[in-house]
């Protein structure tokens, strides 16, 4: 007798998916503007929400479709790390909602958190119209599509900005926090900081599945600058040796452990790159026109090659400082 279906909720921000019984992936539309992937899971007894996306819009659809698949709201919700994509949507919960992250990354936020949300609004018309001449100039309809999705997800972040408000965490934990349902347990852990300064992830180990956030990009070129590469790749080993068999990135559909390999590759391949330049003498301008690799020319974000490659080539020369 097979089981019937969980009927999973419709949003304009979202595909959702059910990785494992009771636990489900919520995976960005291309031009909603949430950007980042968020994670929806049912512990028996509680119900947390991993992440909550840039967009306030898009995390009151995250707590219907919680209460909608688990019969009961979200007690917890946890933050990966500090960036925007990943914490904005904390406004619509209110106080009897438990929000977790590192002490570090509640410390990030504060510094930097509502510094970017204020440069936002004064920088956001400016981008939105860059954005519509890029989608004009496009020479392919594939490069059109992808400006005209980023333009799309940036008019939903438009909409936000004038009532944005940053929620700070009120629970931290400094390496492992346990949580221990009626139905399953799962572990908030911390290995360090990598693709930003601190990063944690959630694993169920009775379900073989990881919440991963922006440790893992999925077909995506994988955001750098701010962050470590080679800290990153030392995080990845210590995940690899976890029994992961489904891994929900923070960017792109729902991976592997194959994929945390393809990150790794992809770090090191870019750091190589920096490195021959630089020992070439090799100009900042003549290396960002180093093609993007063949294995990494069809992912997403390709803008963001670039970004990393200047990131690594400044850092390697001492000609600038991360931001």
């Amino acid at each position: 007798m097979t089981m019937p279906q969980t009927r999973l909720p419709t949003s304009r921000f979202f595909q959702f998916e059910e990785v494992a019984e009771g636990i489900y992936a919520a995976i960005v539309t291309a031009a909603g503007g949430a950007i980042g992937n968020a994670g929806i899971l049912d512990l028996g007894d509680q119900t947390l929400l991993f992440d909550t996306t840039q967009l306030p819009q898009a995390a009151l659809d995250l707590r219907s479709a919680a209460e909608q698949l688990t019969g009961r709201p979200i007690s917890t919700v946890i933050n990966s790390h500090w960036h925007g994509d990943h914490v904005n949507g904390n406004m619509v919960f209110g106080p009897e909602v438990r929000i977790l992250a590192t002490g570090y990354t509640r410390g990030l936020m504060r510094k930097y958190g509502a510094r970017e949300i204020t440069k936002d609004r004064e920088t956001i018309g400016d981008y939105l119209k860059s954005l519509e001449d890029k989608a004009a100039q496009a020479e392919d309809d594939a490069g059109r599509r992808r400006w005209t999705d980023w333009l799309s997800a940036n008019r939903e972040y438009a909409a936000a900005l004038p009532t944005l408000e940053l929620r700070l965490p009120n629970v931290t934990f400094e390496q492992r926090h346990s949580f221990y349902g009626t139905r399953r347990r799962a572990e908030l852990l911390t290995y360090g900081g990598g693709h930003s300064q601190s990063d944690s992830f959630l694993w169920l180990p009775d379900d073989g599945v990881a919440f991963l956030a922006d440790l893992l990009f999925v077909g995506s070129h994988p955001w750098l600058r701010g962050g470590d590469d080679a800290e990153w790749d030392r995080i990845l080993q210590r995940v690899e040796t976890l029994e992961i068999r489904k891994a929900v990135p923070g960017h792109g559909p729902v991976g592997t452990l194959a994929d945390a390999g393809r990150v790794r590759r992809y770090l090191a391949d870019l750091r190589q790159i920096a490195e021959a330049a630089v020992e070439e003498k090799l100009s900042l301008e003549t290396t960002l026109q180093t093609p993007i690799p063949a294995a990494y020319r069809d992912w997403e974000f390709r803008s963001f090659y670039k970004i990393t490659l200047r990131f690594l080539y400044e850092r390697l020369t001492m000609a600038g400082e991360p931001s």
